[in-house]
């Protein structure tokens, strides 16, 4: 199950956390967009440089999504030791979010959250 717009060649241009919540900017054809992630478990974010174009994304339950291949997707995190087999098994618990942020170039982004909502952010009206 895939939800949501398709962002394919946006560019993230922003992330900011606040409390559990991050927000991702995008910026595609001259719109830009919000992403928030809602009461993130588990993120990580690799590779963030100057031009970070989006290939795809994917919103999907966590339960849709084996061990392995979860474990797989969240990489270093992992296997660092950051999160750990007592995490993993929390990630699949209450009615968690996977979403993924594939580049072209650039930042790829897992998350583990609630809920992802899109927002078009509001323009400037001077």
């Amino acid at each position: 199950m895939n939800q949501g717009m398709n962002y394919h060649d946006g560019e993230v241009i922003g992330l900011q956390i606040s409390g559990k919540d991050i927000s991702l900017t995008i910026s595609l054809e001259s719109i830009t967009h919000i992403l928030i992630l809602q009461n993130v478990f588990v993120f990580r974010a690799d590779t963030f440089l100057e031009g970070n174009i989006i290939l795809d994304t994917h919103i999907q339950s966590v339960a849709t999504i084996n061990r392995d291949e979860l474990i797989e997707n969240l990489g270093s995190l992992y296997q660092e030791g950051y999160i750990n087999e007592v995490s993993i098994k929390q990630c699949y618990e209450g009615n968690k979010v996977y979403f993924e942020l594939n580049p072209s170039y650039g930042c790829q982004i897992v998350a583990i959250c609630d809920a992802v909502i899109e927002q078009e952010a509001p323009t400037n009206l001077n």
